[in-house]
C-alpha cells in the first residue's frame, strides 16, 4: 500500500511538472543573430510586421525575404517556418533556404514572437499559430 501511494504521488507530480515547464522544454528562442543571408551571397530584405493585427498588441515580427535568383523563371514562394530551437539567422536554415533559392523559389522566413529580433513575450502553441497566419497574410 505504501509503495502504490509513492508511485502515485511521484508520477502526480511528474505530471504536474511537465504541465508547469512543458512550454520551456518546447520551445527554446535564441536571441542572437548567427548569420546572415548575405554570407551565403543571397540578396535579402528585412522585413517587419505587426504580431497580431486582430489585436491591440503592437509586438513587430522580424524576417527576411529573399527574391528569386531566377526572375524570369520564378517558381513560386516558399513561406518557411524554422524550428523551436533557434531562430532564421541558424546556418542550417539559410543552407536551405539557399538551395530552395537556387531552385528558382522565392522564400519568405520570419522569427515567431520570442525569437531573434522578433518582439513579444516567451513562445506558445497559439501565438505560433497566430504568427504563421499573420505572416501568410503579409506576404499574400
Amino acid at each position: 500500500m505504501l509503495i502504490g501511494t509513492i508511485l502515485l504521488t511521484v508520477y502526480i507530480a511528474a505530471c504536474a511538472f511537465l504541465l508547469i515547464r512543458q512550454r520551456q522544454m518546447i520551445f527554446k528562442p535564441t536571441y542572437d543573430t548567427l548569420e546572415l543571408p548575405s554570407n551565403f551571397n543571397l540578396k535579402y530584405e528585412k522585413v517587419w510586421f505587426l504580431a497580431n493585427s486582430r489585436s491591440n498588441s503592437q509586438d513587430k515580427l522580424h524576417g527576411w525575404f529573399i527574391p528569386s535568383l531566377k526572375r524570369d523563371t520564378e517558381v513560386g514562394t516558399i513561406l518557411y517556418f524554422h524550428g523551436s530551437g533557434t531562430n532564421i539567422s541558424n546556418p542550417i536554415y539559410i543552407r536551405d533556404v539557399a538551395q530552395l533559392n537556387k531552385l528558382g523559389f522565392s522564400v519568405f522566413i520570419f522569427d515567431y514572437r520570442g525569437y531573434g529580433q522578433s518582439g513579444g513575450d516567451f513562445p506558445s502553441e497559439l501565438s505560433i499559430y497566430e504568427d504563421a497566419e499573420n505572416s501568410l497574410r503579409y506576404l499574400t
